[in-house]
């Protein structure tokens, strides 16, 4: 557990944990997508795809997961994004800064879009879960009927514009973070940038256009 702590309080070390977190995250959201895109093929297959996945004794151990994984990406990002604010000063960073000055101005709106996805993401498990509307009071629980509570919830206007705005913040986010994490891991080749980067966006456009398309066909169908 030392190292762990060692890693945390240094700044390459919040960067390999803010990369991993990064990618676990984005592999998240891709599956994530898929099990929302049940909702498509109508009420029944998704409440069959929304039963087993409250009747699998994994789900509760997957969301720990990813509390404790969306818990250490924010920790870290904040606590570089400060480690660079307080490190303004230095005219060696002012030097670097001005070098990649499109990194840093995306690094710093990184941690505003993140603050909004991060609300967004309360939002949406408070939502799904406790937040009444329409006939239903959020998700199921093992064995109901899930279907329409969740249709309630993305056919509500001021929610499904909500959720269309954060899915929109999220695909730079998600891009930058994307080629972040694999620079950060090593693994970025300066030589296939342009190809990288290009990669980089058409997962967060394909991503996020997918959980767009929820709230437009719920909004449009019922």
């Amino acid at each position: 557990m030392k190292w762990f702590i060692e890693a945390c309080a240094s700044s390459i070390g919040r960067k390999v944990i803010t990369g991993l977190t990064g990618l676990f995250l984005c592999l998240f959201l891709l599956i994530h997508l898929t099990g929302n895109l049940n909702l498509l093929g109508g009420e029944a297959k998704f409440d069959a795809y929304a039963n087993f996945m409250h009747a699998n004794p994994a789900t509760p151990i997957l969301e720990i997961g990813l509390l404790a994984g969306v818990f250490l990406h924010v920790a870290m990002a904040l606590g570089l994004a400060m480690k660079n604010t307080s490190a303004r000063g230095d005219s060696s960073y002012a030097m670097v800064r001005s070098k990649r000055g499109g990194d840093h101005v995306m690094s710093k709106v990184m941690v505003y879009t993140g603050l909004v996805i991060l609300v967004f993401l309360l939002l949406h498990v408070y939502q799904m879960r406790f937040m009444k509307f329409g006939a239903a009071k959020g998700l199921c629980a093992t064995g109901e009927p899930c279907f329409n509570s969740t249709i309630d919830v993305l056919k509500h206007a001021p929610t499904a514009l909500f959720y269309i705005l954060a899915c929109v913040l999220l695909i730079p986010h998600v891009a930058h973070g994307f080629q972040s994490a694999f620079r950060s891991l090593g693994l970025h080749n300066e030589r296939y940038n342009g190809l990288f980067n290009k990669i980089s966006y058409g997962f967060a456009l394909a991503v996020m256009g997918g959980f767009i398309s929820l709230p437009v066909w719920a909004l449009i169908k019922f």
